[in-house]
C-alpha cells in the first residue's frame, strides 16, 4: 500500500476474516495510508450471539475504529445478485428458503459500488455508517411471484426446515460454517430483523436504486 491514500478494505467471509482486516488495518497504519473504507455488513455488532457474519464485521469495525486511520463503514443488506443462485431452484417452480414471511430491502451490488465510490473520492464521508439497501422489503414469495412474471410460468416459495435448507447448501459444497451463517441470515430475515429502507443510494452514491423488477427482468436470461 505505499502511496496508496485511500483504500477499500473488502474480504469474503470467512473464519479468520477478523484476522486478515487486523493485518490489513496494520498494513495501512504502516503505509500512512489516510482513510479505509470497510465494506462490512447492516446491523454489525461485535457482540452478536445469533449471527456470525455480523459479530465478525463488528469486531472488525471496532479495531477500524480504534486505529489512527480515518473510517467509513459500508453496511449494505441481502444482495440481489444472490437471487441469481436461485436459478436451479425457480426452474423447478419453487424456491425453498426457510425464510417464512420475513422480508429485507435487497440491493443491487451495482448500487453498494456506487456508494463506496463516493465515499473513496470525496470528502465528508469519514466517520460515518452508511447502511445500504434496495427502495423496498421484500420477502421470499415476492421475489417468486417477480420471477414467475419474469419466467412467464408459476414460481412459489416453500418455507422449509432450516437442517433441510443447510444440508441443501452443504450439497453445493459449502462449508458447514457457511451454511450455518447462511441459516442464522435466513433466521433473521424470518423474523424480520433487516426490514429497514435507508436512501443512501440516493443520497450517497448519487443514483436511483435498482428496483427488483428491473434487476430480475435484467437478467432473466439466468432463469430461462
Amino acid at each position: 500500500m505505499d502511496g496508496v491514500e485511500r483504500a477499500l478494505l473488502l474480504t469474503a467471509s470467512a473464519p479468520n476474516l477478523l484476522e486478515l482486516e487486523t493485518n490489513f488495518i496494520k498494513a495501512a497504519e504502516s503505509a500512512g495510508v489516510r482513510h479505509v473504507v470497510k465494506f462490512s455488513v447492516d446491523l454489525a455488532d461485535p457482540n452478536a450471539t445469533d449471527m456470525r457474519f455480523m459479530r465478525v464485521h463488528g469486531q472488525a469495525e471496532t479495531a477500524l475504529r480504534h486505529s489512527t486511520l480515518a473510517w467509513t463503514m459500508l453496511q449494505p443488506t441481502f444482495f440481489m445478485q444472490n437471487i441469481l443462485g436461485y436459478a436451479g431452484m425457480a426452474k423447478s417452480g419453487a424456491l425453498y428458503m426457510p425464510t417464512g414471511a420475513g422480508r429485507a430491502p435487497f440491493v443491487d451490488t451495482r448500487d453498494i459500488a456506487a456508494v463506496a465510490a463516493a465515499a473513496l473520492t470525496e470528502a465528508g464521508h469519514e466517520g460515518r455508517r452508511y447502511v445500504i439497501t434496495g427502495p423496498r422489503s421484500v420477502s421470499v414469495a415476492d421475489i417468486a411471484a417477480v420471477l414467475s412474471d419474469v419466467m412467464g410460468r408459476e414460481v412459489r416459495h416453500v418455507d422449509v426446515p432450516p437442517e433441510a435448507a443447510k444440508q441443501a447448501l452443504i450439497a453445493t459444497g459449502m462449508t458447514e460454517w457457511y451454511a450455518d451463517g447462511v441459516n442464522e441470515l435466513n433466521a433473521g430475515l424470518k423474523a424480520g430483523t433487516f426490514d429497514h429502507v435507508t436512501d443512501t443510494v440516493r443520497t450517497v452514491g448519487k443514483k436511483e436504486p435498482t428496483t427488483l423488477e428491473d434487476f430480475l427482468r435484467e437478467h432473466a436470461g439466468v432463469f430461462e
